[in-house]
């Protein structure tokens, strides 16, 4: 299996090749304030230039629902004619609080303009995907996908509705009314994203533009109810709750140990998944090649002192210049201890000594691993 790495500044892509299989695309975005609008265009550009012919099946799996993980989806259903045959998203759909988590969903984007341009949201990617013809499958710990090549360490079913509880209840509190006019609508996405295969195209998108247009008056509403700083703080805990049910995923035959990690990492996540505390999927003793979590910013750091060796490789998807988003210095100390190599999206030269056998995708559009 070969590993390609796109340079997307902050933001995920990567494609996982292997002859006589489809390529899984994981992840396709990037951060908007990061680089200019011309600047993402570019870099999304040359990714699908890179797809080969239009007719080539492919797969995508997004790890979370944030825009700089799906982003360059939407600009190419607008201005290309690839598809995907298969898209694998975190399982929200299959829970006991599923309009609650969708609810959580909208929120986010509602409060933070959480968007690509011209208001596109989470409603736009999950239209885009069904538009499309593509088949959905939600993934789960436990779960195995991509031809049974790979295999998912996250999420938990039990621990997404225990969260997406505790915080609807939490903000219910604080949204009242508002917050249930939120939960509506995001019942009605549900219905429709459930027998999006049962519509017709037309049928289907009327129904979705019905939506994001009571969508947007709802925005609207909020954005003259609630404080900035009352936004911000809400905004943090959502996005907070994005990244805690990333999938976190490894091989499942038998090839080159890989591990990705979207934008996972609080620690007692972290600690179920390595103790294997439901005894469903035990992680792999050393790793050839490991994504960092989010980016390899400080707040989301974790040690794999033991899950690699000389020969493993860490990449790391950052080039971005804001410095409470920079690349925690704690993986500079680790590839000195543990001398694995690193691929890294940094754009400026590193202000700490250089990690060992650290090559910049910067100037490249992109690097095989």
């Amino acid at each position: 299996m070969k590993i390609r790495m796109y340079e997307c500044c902050f933001g995920d892509c990567f494609r996982l090749v292997k002859k006589g299989h489809k390529d899984l695309f994981v992840d396709f975005g990037i951060h908007e304030y990061t680089c200019s609008k011309s600047e993402r265009e570019k870099r999304f550009n040359n990714i699908i230039n890179d797809m080969g012919d239009e007719k080539d099946q492919k797969e995508f799996l997004l790890t979370h629902y944030h825009s700089d993980h799906f982003n360059g989806v939407l600009h190419m259903v607008k201005y290309s004619k690839h598809k995907f045959s298969d898209v694998y998203l975190p399982d929200i759909w299959n829970i006991k609080y599923s309009v609650n988590a969708f609810a959580l969903l909208l929120l986010k984007d509602v409060l933070n303009n959480d968007k690509i341009e011209n208001n596109l949201t989470i409603i736009d990617f999950l239209e885009s995907i069904c538009t499309t013809n593509g088949n959905i499958h939600f993934v789960k710990r436990g779960s195995i996908f991509h031809d049974k090549q790979f295999i998912a360490l996250w999420p938990t079913k039990k621990f997404i509705d225990k969260k997406i509880k505790y915080l609807y209840d939490d903000l219910a509190e604080k949204f009242g009314g508002n917050l249930n006019k939120i939960n509506e609508l995001a019942y009605r996405l549900i219905e429709i994203m459930s027998n999006y295969q049962k519509q017709t195209e037309q049928n289907h998108t009327s129904l979705l533009n019905k939506v994001k247009e009571d969508f947007l008056l709802l925005k609207t509403e909020f954005d003259s109810k609630y404080s900035t700083n009352q936004s911000k703080n809400t905004s943090r805990k959502l996005n907070e709750l994005g990244n805690q049910i990333s999938i976190v995923f490894q091989n499942y035959t038998k090839d080159r140990n890989v591990l990705f990690t979207g934008d996972f990492g609080m620690k007692r996540n972290w600690n179920y998944i390595e103790k294997n505390k439901d005894g469903n999927v035990n992680m792999h003793n050393e790793y050839e090649v490991i994504k960092v979590p989010h980016h390899g910013t400080k707040r989301y750091y974790h040690s794999f002192y033991g899950k690699t060796n000389e020969c493993s490789t860490l990449m790391i998807p950052n080039g971005n210049n804001r410095k409470s988003w920079c690349i925690d210095t704690q993986y500079v100390s680790d590839s000195h201890s543990l001398k694995y190599k690193t691929i890294c999206g940094c754009s400026n030269k590193c202000s700490v000594p250089m990690c060992v056998n650290c090559r910049n995708i910067k100037k490249y559009s992109f690097l095989d691993i």
